[in-house]
């Protein structure tokens, strides 16, 4: 894993910029699919397709993940225990792409810190952000 500080980041333009990517280009990895962003939504969405994809949850992937671009995926940690099982899923999926280039996955300075904590969030966390690219802003 490897990390960096960079505070300078401006997260309203990254969502800004991974809305127009994915509306312009859709993301298809064979795994997932990157059907579209809300082009209203203050935080962006993303539907994801998943082994035994059930559109009810829909709601909670658009809760769990905030922004997604060709390089970039930023995930509200804060709603990873409350959706341990859609989350799950997606970690299977996600691991089982192959893709060229993985993903960051941006976290906010004191989630990160909170990840460091043993039993502040679920485990299923830490094990989707071992394997990965983690920039701290």
């Amino acid at each position: 894993m490897s990390l960096g500080t960079n505070t300078a980041v401006n997260e309203n333009a990254l969502f800004a910029a991974a809305r127009i990517a994915a509306a312009n280009r859709p993301v298809n990895t064979g795994h997932y699919v990157i059907a579209g962003l809300e082009q209203d939504a203050d935080v962006a969405g993303a539907i994801w397709e998943l082994p035994n994809y059930d559109p009810s949850h829909l709601p909670e992937l658009r809760a769990l993940v905030l922004a997604i671009s060709d390089t970039e995926l930023v995930l509200d940690t804060t709603v990873l225990n409350e959706t341990h099982e859609l989350h799950t899923a997606m970690l299977s999926a996600y691991r089982a792409a192959e893709t060229p280039c993985q993903p960051t996955v941006i976290l906010p300075e004191h989630i990160y810190a909170a990840l460091l904590e043993p039993g502040t969030i679920a485990a299923v966390a830490i094990a989707f952000l071992r394997d990965q690219a983690v920039r701290v802003v």
